[in-house]
């Protein structure tokens, strides 16, 4: 889904196509919300420590949160910042 949402991300950006992108940014959310609920959670610095190896959560929560930005926006955004 992470790949697959990325791909779909990057050719609608590309195209310029608002649902290809949406989509994109749609298949990216369960798995930055599974990274941050099983591995991530409890820390929020990214930096590794003891007790989370693999680092918090602060760059899946950015993900995550871009994510969820483009699939309510789209491509819309940066077409109307020329107008």
């Amino acid at each position: 889904m992470e790949a697959g949402g990325g791909l779909l991300m990057l050719v609608g950006g590309f195209l310029s196509n608002d649902i290809v992108t949406r989509v994109g940014g749609l298949l990216l959310i369960p798995p930055m919300v599974g990274a941050i609920a099983k591995v991530h959670w409890g820390q929020w610095s990214f930096v590794p420590s003891e007790t989370h190896p693999m680092g918090g959560m602060e760059f899946q929560t950015t993900l995550l949160l871009l994510a969820i930005f483009f699939v309510l926006t789209g491509n819309s955004v940066g077409a109307n910042a020329h107008e």
